[in-house]
């Protein structure tokens, strides 16, 4: 949707907002008159934004009223004195999200986090299901199947191979191309916990509940080392930092192991009072160990752009941590979290899984209960939760070219969510193949390459995005005739309706949708055919 003209001077907004916007984030330059600057807010920015929103607020209420929001960033809102009072205070109201007169960190944050994102006009595509089925996955040889649930499955993007591992403990190697088994490894009798890719020293790294992390060879696929634990590790990721590889594990305790696989492991025989006690030494050269949370560790991951480790646990909190690790002075064991995402409105029960969302800035998690959560990182608050699931949540993945997450419940089903409107728009049944075995899936991972979900429970299946929707040139942006378009003159919104009763309110400036709604329980034979703002 483009501007709008005869409406107070709003057909010179667009600018007026972009100007905000970079003026606020200091990123505002000529690049030349075509080219396109990059919009994304980073954390330094963020960091900015805060220290001068706090010096606005002269009452120190937490929230900043109409005339401390001018005084803080009028210089940057009107600093041609182009806008009209009106205009101010239309995107004052824009910014107080709950309209109680004045505008908290939360309401400012995420308002600079939407703001931020480049991606251009919404396409809403609503020409059949997203994903498609491989027909030829029905035909899967029973041969390649894992006797048990493949819990952990990677893109080795180099090879053009996906790897499963499974419960019973043989790692597999899939062809991506025509998803057949290339090759079987056999790690043990013992279920394969986490995997990660070293990518500086060409490794993979395996975890198992045999309380052993196992190092092999992406050219041989030979194990050429094997280390045992003290606790198993379940969850592992690596990095980069500097010159030194860094592994990182976390386990049942609550504990995160950082490791610098640069340095090598030591030559350790046990003493006889370790062998006693049971107490497996320490092997690395270089390691730190860290009490996070209390209790079990489910999935880690290095985000550099929130500048430190993101974990999620049994107790219910996501962390975000700085490495080097800090230690807490009153508590030598523990780590100083960055921040803690934990709240009445987020995950009451344990956190299974998370991604974090980089057009949107955003963390996607799920856990035991039957919601996505998705949050402010800046804010450590929940901005929605997506309901729409019969069980807890175990993976999420993040198709960023769509701006859509999908999720897998415990149940093996998967759905398929929208981020622009936080709408559900498929949910996905388990290839034929795994119903013949009596299988769920266990496991997602989305090939942003292929424009591919892969599914996982005994074997992989691919899921394909249908071409009409690749090769799609058109702006669909109802699923039934529009009735009505309307203009909200107090929030500066346009509001168009379909006969079918989907209601799309639209940031005219930009042409992105604002939010979508249908009425549920409308008679499938009732259409609207007008529409009309109530003026009282």
């Amino acid at each position: 949707m483009g501007s709008i003209d005869g409406t107070g001077g709003l057909q010179s907004s667009p600018q007026k907002h972009e100007n905000f916007r970079k003026g606020l984030l200091g990123d505002e330059k000529d690049d030349g008159g075509g080219g396109e600057s990059d919009s994304g807010i980073t954390l330094e920015q963020i960091l900015a934004l805060k220290e001068r929103f706090d010096s606005a607020d002269q009452d120190g209420g937490g929230s900043l009223d109409m005339q401390e929001f001018m005084d803080a960033f009028g210089s940057i809102i009107n600093k041609d004195g182009s806008m009209t009072q009106e205009q101010i205070a239309r995107l004052f109201m824009q910014i107080d999200a709950n309209s109680d007169g004045g505008i908290d960190w939360n309401e400012f944050s995420t308002y600079m986090l939407m703001e931020s994102q480049s991606s251009g006009t919404v396409k809403t595509h609503q020409v059949g299901n997203f994903f498609l089925p491989d027909p030829l996955g029905k035909k899967a040889d029973p041969d390649w199947f894992h006797r048990e649930s493949a819990d952990c499955m990677l893109i080795d993007s180099v090879g053009g191979q996906y790897l499963t591992a499974s419960k019973d403990g043989t790692l597999r190697l899939w062809t991506a191309s025509s998803m057949q088994l290339a090759k079987t490894i056999v790690t043990g009798q013992s279920w394969i916990l986490a995997m990660c890719w070293l990518t500086k020293s060409a490794r993979l790294v395996l975890s198992t509940a045999d309380r052993r992390i196992r190092f092999y060879d992406i050219h041989t696929w030979e194990q050429v080392v094997e280390v045992q634990l003290q606790s198993p590790a379940f969850c592992v990721c690596s990095w980069t930092f500097g010159e030194a590889e860094l592994l990182a594990m976390g386990n049942e305790k609550g504990e995160v192991t950082v490791v610098d696989i640069s340095k090598g492991l030591k030559e350790v025989r046990p003493t006889g009072k370790e062998k006693k006690q049971k107490k497996r030494p320490d092997y690395w050269n270089d390691s730190v160990t860290k009490v996070v949370h209390d209790g079990f560790i489910h999935q880690m991951e290095m985000v550099e752009d929130l500048g430190g480790l993101v974990t999620c646990g049994a107790d219910s909190a996501i962390v975000i941590f700085e490495y080097p690790l800090q230690s807490d002075p009153n508590h030598k064991d523990r780590i100083i979290p960055r921040r803690i995402l934990k709240h009445a409105r987020g995950h009451q029960k344990g956190v299974k899984c998370f991604q974090w969302v980089v057009s949107h800035k955003l963390i996607v998690s799920g856990g035991l209960e039957r919601q996505v959560v998705i949050w402010n990182p800046y804010t450590c608050k929940p901005v929605v939760s997506l309901d729409g699931h019969q069980s807890g949540i175990a993976k999420v993945q993040v198709n960023a070219e769509f701006e859509q997450v999908i999720s897998l419940a415990t149940d093996g089903v998967v759905k398929v969510w929208d981020l622009r409107n936080n709408e559900c728009v498929q949910s996905l049944s388990e290839g034929e193949n795994l119903r013949e075995k009596g299988a769920r899936n266990s496991s997602i991972v989305y090939d942003a390459a292929r424009h591919r979900l892969i599914t996982c429970g005994l074997c992989p299946h691919k899921w394909t995005i249908n071409p009409q929707i690749l090769n799609s040139s058109t702006d669909v942006t109802h699923r039934s005739p529009v009735v009505a378009a309307l203009y909200n003159k107090n929030f500066g919104h346009v509001v168009t309706v379909a006969e079918d009763s989907e209601v799309t309110i639209w940031k005219p400036t930009t042409g992105n949708e604002v939010f979508n709604f249908i009425d549920q329980d409308r008679d499938a034979e009732t259409f609207l055919s007008a529409a009309a703002f109530d003026d009282n």
